[in-house]
């Protein structure tokens, strides 16, 4: 009996894996019957593929976000000086102290960030407009670039906006290495992300204190250099932020990333003050890179 029990087990097995290969593997067996082996890893591998690309499709990297509401207006940071200049596609708060930009501000959409139109002027020219602006003289001999903040690949939509990003006003004292390395990293992942999103809101600017170096007539040399990014899809929104010291010339800009909070803590600056309060602090404090092109 025991051996009759043994028997019928092992027929009970074989036809389910018989019924459950009919259900399971193509309708043509013949594969299997000539070359199991085979036949074997190509369906495996058939597998693996589509469960690939279903884990890359249920997992794709998007940032944390908090919902959202108005969207006018959100890249501009409070402005501590009240001496706000606007050009064709960016607005800078002026600090006519330290004869560097407070901050820079603007919106930057897909198309712009991508738009080939115009040439890069590199026209610098100097804005009178505000009291204690920065002059050409200034960095004369310096040895320091006259490092954008809204950078002119951001402006190349059209002529005249282009030509407005070389204004001093837009310009702070930058090592060369610095310029031309990480910080250039910095502004292609800010486009990428506005490639991403379909628009980004950026702020961007210099870390003043007291006591900096000065070039020409007492234009600061910041030590560092910041970047915040807003970003609204699907209703909600998500922020991060940089602060890149000059000392660093090359590496990963996901090393210097942070909460917008703790950017305002470094800056003393009110940045995406014109979400709503509630908002405003579940998006700030965001620190998650997931999502952020880096």
């Amino acid at each position: 009996m025991r051996k009759r029990n043994k028997r019928l087990l092992i027929a009970l097995l074989v036809a389910l894996i018989l019924a459950a290969g009919a259900y399971f593997i193509p309708a043509d067996v013949t594969p299997w019957l000539e070359k199991p082996r085979q036949a074997v890893t190509d369906v495996l591998s058939r597998t693996f593929s589509s469960v690939k690309e279903t884990v890359s499709r249920v997992f794709e990297e998007k940032p944390q976000t908090v919902p959202a509401v108005a969207t006018n207006g959100l890249e501009m940071p409070r402005s501590r000086t009240n001496t706000l200049v606007g050009y064709t596609g960016f607005t800078v708060s002026w600090d006519s102290t330290y004869r560097i930009p407070e901050w820079v501000a603007y919106e930057l959409t897909e198309e712009e960030a991508f738009a080939t139109d115009v040439s890069r002027s590199d026209t610098f020219w100097e804005d009178d407009r505000v009291k204690n602006y920065s002059k050409l003289s200034d960095y004369r001999g310096s040895g320091y670039d006259r490092g954008h903040m809204c950078p002119s690949n951001d402006q190349r939509w059209s002529e005249e906006a282009n030509y407005d990003s070389f204004s001093l006003l837009n310009m702070v004292p930058q090592d060369h290495d610095y310029n031309a390395g990480i910080w250039l990293t910095a502004e292609k992942w800010v486009r990428n992300v506005a490639g991403k999103y379909g628009k980004v809101y950026v702020a961007t600017g210099p870390v003043i204190k007291k006591g900096l170096q000065t070039i020409g007539s007492g234009v600061a040399v910041p030590e560092a250099c910041w970047k915040a990014l807003l970003v609204i899809f699907d209703g909600k929104a998500s922020s991060i932020a940089l602060c890149i010291p000059q000392s660093v010339a090359k590496g990963q800009i996901s090393a210097y990333a942070m909460s917008v909070n703790e950017l305002e803590e470094l800056t003393g600056l009110d940045l995406f003050y014109n979400l709503p309060d509630d908002i405003e602090e579940q998006v700030e404090s965001m620190t998650s890179t997931k999502g952020w092109q880096m």
